[in-house]
């Protein structure tokens, strides 16, 4: 499934913001700092969660392009999903925002349980993507007029 949204401002600060939001959950889940100069494609690491940290899943940052592409596959015991941001400026000074996310089931029970429920979670996914993307948008917005400002 894919969203959405214009928005104005520099692609360089949506893109830093991404870049940003890598450091940041890569330093909760690993306790390590993670610098500008080693995200690059194929970078690894396991997040864990739930009330007791018992659940995990590992993130990898599939593919990387500087203003333009950010994407990462998180693998866990329920499956696989890519999700990607791209980025791209419009001829009337506008960013184009587009988030995607794609379930890949593991397994012939989670591909059927997949094919039978997804019609019915569409509209619900689709929306909580895009409050998800302006969120982020928002977000980013500010922090590059703390940035510039």
């Amino acid at each position: 499934m894919e969203v959405e949204v214009r928005v104005s401002g520099q692609l360089s600060t949506y893109y830093g913001f991404l870049l940003s939001c890598l450091q940041a959950d890569y330093q909760n889940a690993t306790g390590r700092s993670l610098s500008l100069s080693s995200i690059r494609d194929g970078l690894t690491y396991r997040k864990k969660f739930g009330a007791r940290g018992d659940q995990s899943v590992d993130i990898t940052l599939h593919r990387l392009i500087e203003n333009e592409l950010y994407e990462v596959f998180i693998r866990s015991n329920r499956g696989s999903q890519l999700l990607s941001y791209r980025l791209s400026e419009t001829n009337n000074q506008e960013i184009v925002l587009t988030y995607q996310e794609e379930y890949i089931p593991e397994g012939r029970w989670q591909t059927l349980n997949y094919r039978l429920l997804f019609p019915f979670m569409k509209k619900n996914l689709e929306k909580r993507m895009f409050l998800q993307l302006k969120q982020f948008a928002k977000s980013a917005q500010k922090e590059g007029d703390v940035i510039n400002g």
